[in-house]
């Protein structure tokens, strides 16, 4: 079986409360990826003390 169509099974049995609780929890998941999504480490300082 398909995991979307499993997972639309699973939200149709869910209350209307719980359903609101999911969105703040796909939110949740959504945003704690972005906020972790790994970025290059910038060296752009490295040689700036040479001339002292």
């Amino acid at each position: 079986m398909n995991v979307i169509k499993n997972i639309e099974k699973k939200i149709n049995q869910l209350t209307p409360g719980m359903i609101r609780e999911l969105d703040r929890y796909l939110d949740y998941l959504i945003n704690k990826r972005i906020a972790r999504k790994p970025r290059k480490l910038k060296q752009d300082w490295a040689g700036a003390l040479k001339d002292i």
